[in-house]
């Protein structure tokens, strides 16, 4: 590579390292994430923070700067850095001036990666730590394989709405206490807390929460711009790029119409109908969509695992606010039955469950399945309570919910538990 070309690495490199002539500003919030990426770094030589754009994974990475010495921080985001060169001589350097912590964000932009850092380690010479991010699940090669034993994964989530009131400034208990009764703790915290502030700042989670960038955000038109942005990227820049895709203005029409008819009962064969994309095309998109971590998709509950792929399926974007933001709908004052369906989709875990008629949209634990219906009207209905005991009659479940705009309680019927529980309760002691 010409010596033009080295030189704006170096630029770049001074960009990105402000603790060379500095100190590193970073948000005071730490998400739970960076306490974990910590601890891991006591055994991993090779930490890996995976997760969807805008979560904040390279915040993270930076927070970690903050507190670690000999740190080395490099970010492929920009297309003409993506060279496997770069990466060694990123190594190169590291080792030469003793730096023990070596950051590469974006890394899955880097083709061959994994073989570069396998080198390295095998060699008997390197005893840097390399934290390295990506927002699309690790493609390791058969080559990269061996970093398993000595590669950690850890996924970031999306802001979660504790995070969120966390970040808004607002006191929240800790987890259960050891030998307390669950429902007996949800009860105390309904009692504590202002409901009406907390209902009032779940509404405005589902509008806008998944980025901790909008969280003090109150522009509509600065929040639509920023999640139609991480959107484009993805879509528009990183598709292309990862998975050699030539027409992304059908994927993105695909993923608005997905926004648009956000967990509804949708086939391949209708989306085929309703978007202009054949079968194949569909299946190949949809799978982008989720190795993006744009979507998920909840498939039908059974004990065996065949009759899952066989039944219809609901694709949800990964977050309610992207699908506001995404579909058009701009309301920040939702109604019960916009409520629930977002609700729902922050909440899909994987399963729901449908049979004669009867749904349940979420199902949760793949071992002792729990049913969770959402009901946001001011009234509980009797009718979701006689769904929640059928699946619990068919699986033998011991508990099931039911989330709520406010109605609390606790239901025993023939044997059966079912708890009565606000949402915004659920979320934020999630």
């Amino acid at each position: 590579m010409e010596e033009e070309y080295w030189e704006h690495i170096n630029e770049l490199l001074k960009e990105y390292n402000p603790q060379f002539y500095g100190k590193i500003e970073t948000p005071e919030f730490r998400k739970d994430e960076y306490y974990e990426a910590m601890k891991s770094l006591k055994d991993a030589k090779v930490l890996a923070l995976i997760g969807p754009r805008g979560v904040g994974k390279t915040t993270i990475m930076k927070q970690m700067m903050k507190e670690l010495k000999k740190t080395l921080f490099f970010s492929f985001e920009r297309e003409e850095t993506r060279d496997g060169e770069v990466v060694e001589a990123l190594m190169d350097v590291a080792i030469s001036y003793s730096i023990k912590y070596l950051f590469l964000d974006e890394i899955q932009f880097v083709d061959g990666w994994d073989e570069i850092l396998h080198k390295y380690y095998t060699s008997g010479e390197c005893d840097v730590k390399v934290i390295i991010s990506s927002s699309q699940p690790l493609s390791i090669s058969k080559t990269g394989q061996q970093l398993e034993g000595i590669l950690h994964s850890l996924y970031v989530n999306l802001l979660s709405f504790r995070d969120f009131l966390m970040m808004k400034g607002m006191e929240l208990p800790d987890p259960i206490p050891e030998g307390m009764d669950e429902f007996t703790f949800l009860e105390t915290q309904y009692k504590n807390m202002d409901r009406i502030l907390v209902e009032t700042l779940f509404r405005e989670y589902l509008f806008k929460g998944a980025f901790p960038k909008l969280v003090n955000e109150t522009d509509v038109e600065v929040i639509r711009n920023y999640i139609e942005d991480v959107v484009g990227k993805i879509i528009y820049h990183d598709l292309p790029y990862l998975f050699k895709v030539r027409k992304a203005d059908k994927v993105y029409t695909l993923f608005q119409y997905l926004c648009e008819h956000m967990g509804e009962r949708i086939t391949i064969s209708h989306i085929v109908k309703e978007v202009g994309i054949n079968k194949r095309t569909v299946k190949r998109y949809l799978g982008y969509l989720t190795d993006t971590f744009l979507i998920k998709i909840s498939q039908n509950y059974s004990k065996k695992q065949a009759k899952r792929t066989k039944k219809v399926k609901k694709i949800y974007p990964i977050h309610p606010s992207i699908a506001i933001q995404i579909s058009g709908n701009l309301t920040e004052h939702l109604d019960s039955t916009a409520m629930e369906k977002y609700a729902e989709c922050s909440f899909a875990s994987g399963y729901l469950w449908r049979d004669e008629g009867v749904e349940i949209p979420i199902v949760l634990s793949d071992v002792d399945p729990s049913p969770i219906d959402i009901d946001y009207g001011n009234k509980l209905d009797v009718d979701r309570i006689k769904k929640i005991l059928r699946f619990m009659e068919v699986f033998d479940s011991s508990l099931g919910a039911i989330l709520t705009k406010d109605n609390m309680g606790r239901l025993y019927v023939a044997g059966k538990e079912i708890y009565i529980v606000p949402a915004w309760l659920i979320f934020s002691m999630l």
